[in-house]
């Protein structure tokens, strides 16, 4: 097939296959641990803010 003799075919399915595995079990997991991190991160951010604001606010009425 294409002019690729079997062994050739072998070593590009294998090839073919460690790469999908990289892809899949590697940089996917990788990427959703980024993403979860810094939509955490800028979680917590918010939150400070949030806070902060909702505190001093308080703290003009109270006094």
């Amino acid at each position: 097939m294409f002019g690729i003799s079997a062994p050739e075919m072998m070593w590009l399915l294998i090839i073919l296959i460690f790469i999908l595995y990289i892809i899949l079990c590697v940089l996917i997991p990788l990427n959703i641990y980024l993403i979860l991190k810094w939509t955490r991160k800028s979680y917590n951010k918010l939150e400070e803010i949030y806070y902060l604001l909702y505190y001093t606010e308080e703290n003009k009425k109270t006094s």
